[in-house]
């Protein structure tokens, strides 16, 4: 047992001394210190090749999409939110790069006035021109391109594997404290300010429906905590919708 331990703290001294060495390479300047988000962001370009100064302009343009006017849920707070469950199950993962890929682009195009699919469409696409500037390989591209495709429908159809962690960590909101899921709630309903209220309680009253529906919400059993507590909040907010 202690030569096992002795081996786990050389590995994640290996490890921190690897991505220490990586961020000293990227060099981001004064502007903060390394978030998790943003060594997220350098590990998954390193892996893909992608160049320092290619990770810079990108998270700066990944940044900036993620805080338009438009956006109070969709933003780069949902992106770290992501990005910590999607760690914290690091092991559960066969490529954690195209995960974490998926998580950046998901939502890098999002206009709440735009027609089912096509927010993820253009923030694949997004993905797409990212992949080709730096000569991503085909295979990858396709692997996250099905991912970021698949966050427009949650819940139609299985999912297991890399794309069931991605999944269940951009809908482990809802299963989340609940003083921060009615946060939630209320800065998704900011975000549809422009639809007439009754009109968004049908429709917002209708996901809650179809997820309450589902025997069990989360593809992955990582997640299969979250069951109960989101159950409870929807229900809540099914209530305060029909009331």
């Amino acid at each position: 047992r202690a030569h096992a331990c002795a081996y786990a703290v050389a590995q994640v001294k290996h490890a921190l001394a690897e991505l220490q060495s990586r961020l000293s390479v990227v060099n981001w300047g004064p502007e903060s210190l390394m978030t998790p988000a943003r060594s997220a962001w350098v590990s998954a370009c390193t892996g893909f090749g992608v160049p320092s100064e290619g990770m810079r302009r990108w998270w700066k343009q990944i940044t900036k999409a993620y805080s338009e006017t438009q956006r109070h849920y969709h933003t780069m707070n949902h992106v770290r939110q992501m990005v910590d469950n999607i760690m914290l199950h690091s092991l559960a993962a066969s490529n954690l790069n195209s995960i974490l890929m998926a998580a950046f682009f998901h939502d890098a195009v999002y206009q709440p006035s735009n027609g089912p699919g096509q927010n993820e469409s253009e923030s694949k696409q997004l993905w797409e021109v990212f992949a080709a500037e730096f000569g991503i390989s085909q295979n990858a591209v396709d692997t996250v391109s099905k991912m970021i495709e698949r966050t427009a429908n949650h819940l139609e159809g299985e999912a297991s594997g890399d794309l069931a962690l991605l999944l269940d960590a951009d809908l482990a909101i809802l299963g989340s404290e609940f003083v921060e899921y009615v946060e939630y709630s209320q800065k998704v309903r900011l975000e549809y300010s422009h639809v007439p209220l009754a009109e968004y309680r049908n429709g917002r009253s209708q996901f809650l429906r179809s997820c309450l529906d589902r025997e069990q919400l989360f593809f992955s059993p990582e997640y299969k905590h979250l069951h109960e507590a989101s159950r409870i909040n929807m229900a809540w907010e099914l209530r305060y919708l029909t009331e």
